[in-house]
């Protein structure tokens, strides 16, 4: 009897090391995932490149939101001016599908609800088959609240 009683505890020892380390583990794999970027869809980063390409200074670019609406991917960011001054502005693009090449084509943009002029879509539309080649910054930025105060310089 005494044997038996022996093994029971040594299983017990066990049972409890292997819970132990099921639950780290699992704990582990959650903090890992809740790290992890989230990961936006091809018509933000095309809609991101678009605005990095009217900017003078596009390494100063920061998005703010991201929005999809029924066709509209729309975008707000805040980016240094060339004078140093800190402007807010919202690109929204609409994308289509072409028939022929079945690759993503931008139909139209607005920068600040003012429609972008038809050339500088028509520029960019030439050059997305290979950009769509490309693996595009697809990240999008940590949640909003919808206020300005981080952004403001002491």
């Amino acid at each position: 009897m005494a044997v038996f009683g022996k093994k029971d505890k040594k299983g017990k020892k066990a049972n409890w090391k292997r819970r132990l380390g099921i639950t780290g583990a699992v704990i582990a794999l959650l903090i890992w995932y809740g790290f992890q970027p989230l990961i936006g869809t091809q018509e933000y980063a095309l809609c991101r490149v678009f605005v990095e390409l009217q900017l003078k200074y596009p390494e100063t670019l920061q998005v703010l939101a991201v929005k999809k609406f029924q066709q509209e991917q729309r975008v707000d960011y805040v980016y240094i001016g060339p004078y140093g001054e800190r402007r807010i502005e919202v690109m929204a693009c609409v994308f289509n599908i072409d028939p022929d090449t079945g690759l993503l084509t931008m139909r139209n943009a607005t920068l600040n609800r003012v429609p972008v002029a038809d050339e500088k879509v028509e520029g960019f539309n030439k050059g997305l088959p290979y950009i769509q080649t490309l693996d595009l910054y697809k990240n999008l930025p940590a949640r909003w609240d919808g206020t300005y105060m981080g952004l403001k310089d002491d």
